[in-house]
C-alpha cells in the first residue's frame, strides 16, 4: 500500500493504518545511498467531523557509502511527525505557505485522498 488516506471513507474515532513507501516515492536522491532498504510507515488517525489529526512514525532503513573507507553500512532513521488536515465546505484549499506550517493542510470537501508521502 502507498500513502494515501482515503479521507470520505474513514470512520469518526480512532483508527490505525500501516503502509510501506518506495524509495522514489520518497524523492531520495544522494551519491552515498548504496541501497535502499526499505520505508515502514505507521499513522494514527484521529478523525473528528471535518478535521483528521495523523500521528505518524516513518522507519527508514538504507545501506550507505562510508566517505573514508567506501565500504557500505547500515544507516536507520526513525521519523515521528504529526499533521492536521481540516476539511472545508468554502472551496478554498490551503497547504503549506506564509500563513500555515508544514504539518496543516485544508482541503475541500470534494477531496477523496490525501497522499501522506510528500
Amino acid at each position: 500500500m502507498n500513502g494515501i488516506l482515503n479521507l470520505q471513507r474513514l470512520e469518526l474515532g480512532s483508527s490505525r493504518h500501516t503502509f510501506k513507501l518506495t524509495e522514489s516515492e520518497l524523492q531520495l536522491d544522494s551519491p552515498d545511498i548504496v541501497d535502499f532498504v526499505g520505508c515502514d510507515v505507521t499513522l494514527d488517525v484521529d478523525r473528528q467531523m471535518d478535521e483528521f489529526i495523523v500521528r505518524g512514525k516513518a522507519n527508514v532503513a538504507l545501506k550507505l557509502e562510508c566517505v573514508r573507507c567506501l565500504e557500505p553500512f547500515d544507516f536507520k532513521i526513525v521519523k515521528s511527525f504529526v499533521l492536521v488536515i481540516k476539511v472545508t465546505h468554502r472551496g478554498e484549499v490551503m497547504g503549506p505557505d506564509s500563513d500555515s506550517s508544514d504539518d496543516y493542510f485544508v482541503v475541500s470537501d470534494s477531496a477523496e485522498q490525501f497522499d501522506i508521502a510528500p
